[in-house]
């Protein structure tokens, strides 16, 4: 089985590009996420936790979707599946290997920034977008619609 769950933040704004042949192109996103190690020690010397960044690759309407509403910073879930590739560099000419994440959902994991200009329906946030939104049995539940949404809070 090969199944990945990252939550981290956005390094940096995503990459977008179309690619392939003309006529027939794909969108394709690239980003990287740091992800904090779980239950590991802040170093002394700097007080910053170890931190792993991992690229991760959106294609089609995922792509789309990380064009649109992802910028540096932001905090996300990304579920997807590790992949291994390689190529022969054009300046080097040495072989490189690329271990990434194809993501197939991606959910937001913050607040809409205060800045940031969407069109995204209110209760977007945490709803996974699937790479091909015509799937059947996608669901996206509105707060009403959540069964745990008249829990009372306390505090």
């Amino acid at each position: 089985m090969n199944i990945s769950i990252l939550l981290g933040r956005l390094t940096k704004d995503p990459v977008y590009k179309k690619v392939g042949k003309v006529g027939a192109e794909d969108s394709c996103a690239n980003f990287t996420l740091a992800v904090d190690r779980k239950g590991a020690k802040k170093d002394p010397t700097t007080g910053n936790k170890p931190t792993d960044f991992i690229n991760i690759v959106a294609w089609k309407g995922l792509a789309d979707f990380v064009n649109n509403y992802l910028s540096k910073g932001r905090q996300i879930c990304v579920s997807g599946s590790i992949r291994t590739r390689n190529y022969v560099s054009n300046t080097t000419q040495q072989k490189v290997y690329v271990t990434e994440i194809v993501a197939d959902t991606i959910d937001f994991a913050d607040s809409k920034p205060a800045n940031q200009q969407t069109n995204l329906p209110q209760q977007a946030n945490n709803v996974a977008i699937p790479v091909d939104p015509q799937d059947e049995g996608l669901f996206i539940a509105g707060d009403e619609e959540l069964p745990f949404n008249n829990i009372p809070v306390m505090g």
